[in-house]
């Protein structure tokens, strides 16, 4: 079998275990904060099954390579990538110890974070910059072109999407840096919550409301992972 046509096969077989894992989490998670758990179980489907392509990818071409019988032709019933343990009949995911441990770890430090940027935007800032439109999940290589993003953004702001050509300012969530067009609209950050309070002032209402929910959610996590 050709390499195009094993990549092609992977890609099929990567999203129907996406399909699998998403159902799995839907009948596990529960809604929390104004999020719904279909949405919870979709993102949170993405991001597992992210860590499976590069390795499936690899492990096909190398099967083509060596001429032996690849993986896209049959699938373990479990496979382990990212520190995971994915049954793919099933959906059911596992991460080992330290996967676990350094998640607990991440969500701490974020929300700890979370906390001194709010508590920044109160000293410091001195009046809201208004609502802001979250783009998250395009991929880098479609984000810039010769390095700039002013096709991108070209794009959302005179193309056919309302929900872009109408927004006043727009956050991109990124996990590389990425130089800026020529708009002033645009904010790319890894972390939007943190842009957000960079700009914005909230008001007492809006204050309570974050504060309530943010210890909401720690205390939430806690009795999740216990």
């Amino acid at each position: 079998m050709r390499p195009e046509s094993r990549s092609a096969r992977s890609y099929l077989q990567v999203d129907k275990i996406m399909k699998t894992v998403e159902k799995w989490l839907t009948i596990k998670m529960k809604s929390c904060c104004a999020l719904e758990k279909a949405a919870i179980s979709s993102r949170m489907s993405q991001l597992i099954v992210s860590q499976l392509r590069t390795p499936f990818l690899r492990m096909n071409i190398g099967s083509h390579i060596d001429e032996q019988i690849g993986l896209a032709g049959k699938l373990p019933q479990k496979l382990y990538c990212g520190q995971m343990e994915i049954n793919i009949e099933t959906g059911s995911v596992k991460p080992s110890v330290k996967l676990l441990i350094l998640s607990i770890m991440k969500f701490i430090a974020l929300w700890l974070l979370s906390f001194a940027y709010f508590f920044r935007s109160l000293v410091m800032n001195k009046s809201e910059s208004g609502p802001a439109t979250l783009i998250y999940g395009v991929p880098y290589a479609n984000l810039t072109t010769d390095g700039s993003a002013q096709l991108f953004e070209d794009f959302c702001q005179k193309g056919s999407l309302n929900v872009l050509s109408n927004a006043k300012k727009i956050i991109v969530q990124v996990n590389r840096p990425v130089k800026a067009g020529n708009s002033q609209s645009f904010v790319y950050a890894r972390f939007p919550l943190f842009a957000l309070f960079l700009a914005n002032k909230l008001n007492m209402n809006d204050s309570l409301v974050f504060m309530k929910q943010h210890v909401s959610i720690f205390f939430r996590y806690i009795c999740r992972t216990e």
